[in-house]
């Protein structure tokens, strides 16, 4: 929906985007290092301290690896080099891949993700300063990427829900979770608009911004699976199993709820940029 705004040019005067994408980047880092705390709780069999300083130190070493590969990109390949475009998303690509499988060697899984995350936002917000900016064309190859792996994610998801395990307590307890999950998600995103120049439809529509959560599910569901199949636990596979489940009802709901809102409620609530 960002990428349509864009398109229509409204709410880039106010940084009505940027502010999305800075709440949801924010939202995705304090998600990763939940995840990996947890999953190391449950998991490993190192002591609570250790797991609880592992977070702070691989998000600090992803932001040093994306912001060195962010300060890179600015200068390898050149922007006068053909297919330079295609060339830099490449390589953000790689950089995200290397982060990724890098960080699981080295035994600091957070630092992966936050270092795909910190590569592209350094990498894009020192691209945006050129003044040849209008002819890159990176968002428009990872806007193509993005709907082919969006599907992929979804599918693999999919594939394992097992709608056997969906009695009535399961589905009770499940949709609660997801409840309180949204509210927590869009307070937060509410509190992100405070202190901005926002009008009250434009925080509104921000907020609303925070309520899907589909590829945090998608991503991070089928990796607790896996872990539940390593160990070859029967009880520990039905409880992945049923949170499978919940994962693809989260999908199932919010996604499309709030791109509905969000697509039609834009015209009303947000205002065209004045040089459009």
């Amino acid at each position: 929906m960002m990428r349509r705004l864009a398109e229509l040019k409204m709410g880039t005067e106010k940084g009505l985007r940027t502010i999305m994408i800075n709440t949801t980047a924010l939202n995705d880092i304090i998600v990763i290092y939940l995840f990996v705390l947890v999953t190391g709780v449950l998991f490993s069999t190192d002591d609570l301290t250790t797991l609880i300083i592992q977070g702070p130190i691989g998000m600090a070493i992803g932001l040093c690896y994306g912001c060195f590969c962010g300060l890179m990109l600015q200068h390898v390949p050149s922007f006068k080099a053909l297919y330079s475009n295609g060339l830099r998303f490449a390589m953000v690509a790689a950089a995200g891949t290397l982060a990724i499988v890098g960080s699981r060697t080295i035994g600091y899984p957070s630092a992966g993700n936050v270092g795909c995350i910190s590569t592209a936002f350094v990498a894009s917000a020192l691209w945006k300063r050129r003044a040849d900016f209008a002819a890159n064309e990176v968002s428009l190859y990872s806007g193509v990427f993005w709907k082919f792996w969006k599907i992929v994610s979804f599918a693999l998801v999919g594939k394992e829900v097992r709608l056997e395990l969906l009695q009535d307590e399961v589905a009770l307890y499940g949709l609660v979770i997801l409840l309180v999950a949204a509210v927590f998600r869009l307070l937060f995103s509410f509190l992100s608009t405070l202190g901005s120049n926002l009008d009250w439809r434009e925080k509104l529509y921000v907020t609303m911004s925070g309520l899907p959560k589909s590829m945090v599910p998608a991503a991070f569901g089928p990796m607790v699976l896996r872990m539940c199949q390593a160990r070859n636990n029967a009880e520990e596979m039905r409880l992945a199993h049923t949170m499978m489940v919940v994962c693809a009802v989260d999908i199932l709901l919010t996604l499309p709820l709030s791109a509905l809102l969000m697509f039609k409620l834009a015209p009303a609530w947000i205002r065209k940029d004045r040089k459009a």
